[in-house]
């Protein structure tokens, strides 16, 4: 099975509810998480995402960005995660590229990026706002099916070289990297990690799709700090496949 949301599924089955991550001195559930993700699912579905869209992420750390990539999964849309040190024009080139049909965000990258989304009229949700209650707000929406070759995540690069292109990755892309990770950072006896990479880029997908492929024993995670570059997860591993996908 290489469906990223029906592995998310079948892992809450497996071990239940525990304290999964530690942020900012408060711990979350895996159940928590599991039933955020299941409402915000819904929300985005009232606002009109469908199966292949692309949602870009752009958020500092906190729980909601594993959250929200789960959500999409579970959708059928396409996670489209954008690192929030980018600046307001290297995410607009990002949004246009990737035809994301809507942001989700943290409050404080609005005075960055609120005015960009504006103009590009791509609706914007933000976390701990009315607008992203209003996602939690929604009936749990049951999976919306996708295979293993259908997209999972846009990963943009860094755009070293020139223009920033997506890197297609599939479920099963995404799937095979979690158990890889997964594997690699595996100690026997310790079940709890510390990271401080940013989420909503490429770190962020490895560790949500480690999580969802988790061991005997479930892992927990504790945030490195207070400052919110700080979140949860495993050493990343990429296994990508090369696929033609396009909008156009």
């Amino acid at each position: 099975m290489s469906n990223l949301a029906r592995l998310t599924e079948a892992s809450l089955d497996r071990h239940g509810d525990y304290p999964a991550l530690c942020f900012e001195g408060s711990w979350h559930t895996s159940g928590e998480a599991h039933d955020r993700a299941t409402r915000v699912a819904g929300g985005l579905r009232e606002l009109g995402v469908r199966p292949g869209d692309r949602v870009a992420v752009v958020m500092a750390n906190c729980p909601e960005v594993s959250q929200v990539y789960q959500a999409v999964w579970r959708a059928g849309a396409v996670v489209t995660p954008v690192v929030f040190l980018v600046t307001a024009d290297e995410l607009g080139h990002v949004l246009r590229d990737s035809g994301a049909v809507v942001v989700v965000t943290s409050p404080e990258l609005l005075p960055k990026f609120g005015e960009l989304c504006r103009q590009l009229g791509v609706p914007t949700v933000v976390v701990g706002t009315a607008s992203f209650d209003a996602l939690l707000a929604a009936d749990p929406a049951p999976i919306v099916d996708r295979g293993p070759d259908e997209l999972a995540a846009l990963l943009y690069t860094g755009g070293t070289t020139g223009r920033s292109k997506g890197v297609a990755l599939t479920h099963a892309n995404l799937a095979h990297a979690g158990r890889v990770s997964r594997e690699a950072a595996h100690t026997p006896g310790l079940n709890t990690g510390i990271t401080a990479l940013p989420l909503s880029h490429s770190y962020g997908l490895m560790v949500t799709s480690a999580r969802c492929r988790p061991r005997s024993h479930p892992s927990r995670c504790c945030n490195a700090g207070s400052s919110r570059p700080a979140g949860c997860g495993s050493p990343p591993s990429s296994a990508r496949r090369p696929r033609p996908w396009s909008r156009r």
